[in-house]
């Protein structure tokens, strides 16, 4: 049975794309700031740190504990009322643009997702936007950088890889033939992409 790299051709199968974990420091703060948070709001059920327009948390929430009593009286909001959006990391929420609702969904805040919308920003953002093997595989190395800082249930690393997982299924199904190809190749040279 051939390899994928055969199949492929050679050009596909190149040595391994350059990659960065979060930084350590980064990291820390995150880390930090979460506690804080944590400790003001017991309402998250999930809490990413990832990478994209400069480190940024993305909220999953209990819907029962947000979107009641609109924006000004929701409790996310006004926890994160204060944060101060810009430097290398923000707690603050992100408002989403028109341009952003297009590709994301309708949500006001780009880093206020469900589990299943995050990953669907990561498929919708590979499918919509990402056509050359450089763009595919800069979006890939997001995904993989991406952690899970918190979660109400379960392992954060087996939450990591099942996220993972469904950005590369989804994609995968809705991918044109050149997209899928570059997809899959990154994935031949990344073999540890799910483990990390």
């Amino acid at each position: 049975m051939k390899s994928l790299c055969a199949c492929l051709g050679s050009r596909f199968c190149e040595t391994p794309f350059p990659f960065s974990h979060i930084d350590q420091s980064i990291l820390s703060i995150a880390e930090q700031k979460l506690a804080e948070l944590r400790g003001r709001f017991d309402g998250f059920v999930t809490v990413f740190l990832d990478d994209w327009r400069g480190y940024r948390f993305i909220y999953d929430v209990e819907a029962s504990s947000c979107c009641t009593h609109g924006c000004s009286k929701c409790p996310l909001v006004r926890l994160l009322n204060f944060e101060q959006d810009g430097g290398i990391f923000s707690a603050a929420l992100r408002c989403a643009s028109d341009d952003d609702k297009k590709i994301f969904g309708p949500r006001k805040y780009l880093n206020w997702r469900s589990f299943a919308e995050y990953q669907d920003c990561y498929s919708n953002f590979l499918i919509q936007k990402c056509f050359t093997r450089k763009e595919i595989n800069d979006e890939l190395n997001l995904v993989r950088a991406m952690r899970v800082l918190y979660a109400n249930t379960g392992s954060l690393r087996q939450l990591e890889t099942k996220f993972k997982r469904g950005v590369i299924s989804k994609a995968l199904k809705r991918a044109k033939p050149k997209q899928k190809r570059f997809i899959r190749a990154y994935l031949v040279q990344n073999p540890d992409f799910f483990a990390e």
